[in-house]
């Protein structure tokens, strides 16, 4: 062919042209790589900006989530504490409450009544009788005042057992206590605690009293005792309490004939008949 020939000397095939073709090939290859190198840090980069832009986005849902978990904390606390004030205030006021019936009795006492004077009269009796309460020119307390301070003094000591008794009867009793622990609502050191705080004599096992999460969802309890199945706690007067497996309202491998004894089981509580459970009598 013509334009394969030499162009200086057309007598022979041109030595260049078969360099040239696979020269052009080379460069054409080039060029293809280079457009699509293009295309792909175009799509690296887009896909660069989306994962930022996401990113961001997943740090600011994070950050919104700890401030509404501290949020939560905080009102957790918040109603975890109201119990402990709400006591604390029932306490006071009925330490003050009587403080103050006291207070008024002693003076009373002491002369602080009204006048035995007709209506409209003037109280100069109740006036004089304020006089003794004053302090006196060497900045003592008076006779009567000093007397009224021993006498309340005296009155709140010999009524701490009282006020201890008193406190004792906001308490739970045990019964609620062993309740709430056989439907889960208290953790076994949660019911220790508490029958301290109950002086019960007694407290929980961790080793043979403990009831396991899989247990608690197993225990169930209809109407009648002959539905109860699960896992409960029995008492048998010896000071400690025993964990026993119930069966269709019937203990398994326990069987305490004539023997007293009371079984709590899904917050109820069942007089345990040889090795069936009754309701309690009374």
């Amino acid at each position: 062919m013509a334009d394969e020939k030499c162009v200086r000397d057309p007598r022979h095939d041109c030595f260049g042209l078969e360099a040239a073709a696979r020269l052009e090939g080379r460069i054409k290859a080039l060029e293809d790589w280079q457009q699509d190198s293009k295309k792909f840090h175009n799509s690296f980069y887009d896909w660069q900006r989306e994962q930022i832009a996401r990113d961001a986005k997943l740090d600011e849902q994070l950050s919104n989530m700890d401030k509404n978990i501290e949020k939560l904390l905080a009102k957790q606390e918040e109603q975890t504490a109201k119990p402990g004030r709400r006591w604390e205030a029932i306490v006071d006021k009925s330490v003050w409450a009587v403080l103050a019936a006291v207070i008024a009795f002693i003076l009373a006492r002491i002369g602080l009544q009204k006048s035995d004077a007709p209506e409209g009269a003037p109280q100069a009796r109740s006036i004089r009788c304020l006089r003794p309460l004053r302090l006196n020119a060497e900045g003592a307390l008076s006779k009567q005042h000093t007397s009224a301070q021993r006498a309340i003094t005296s009155y709140i000591i010999r009524n701490r057992r009282s006020s201890r008794i008193f406190e004792r009867s906001l308490l739970m009793t045990t019964n609620e206590i062993l309740n709430k622990y056989t439907t889960g609502e208290m953790t076994l050191p949660e019911a220790n605690e508490a029958l301290r705080e109950a002086e019960a004599g007694f407290t929980l096992d961790p080793n043979r009293n403990v009831i396991t999460q899989e247990e608690f969802l197993a225990t169930t309890a209809g109407e009648t005792p002959d539905t109860v199945n699960g896992y409960g706690l029995m008492d048998h007067g010896v000071g400690c309490m025993e964990k026993v497996h119930v069966v269709n309202g019937k203990t398994v491998d326990v069987n305490m004939g004539a023997e007293t004894a009371y079984v709590y089981i899904a917050g109820k509580k069942y007089e345990l008949k040889g090795d069936t459970l009754v309701e309690p009598e009374g």
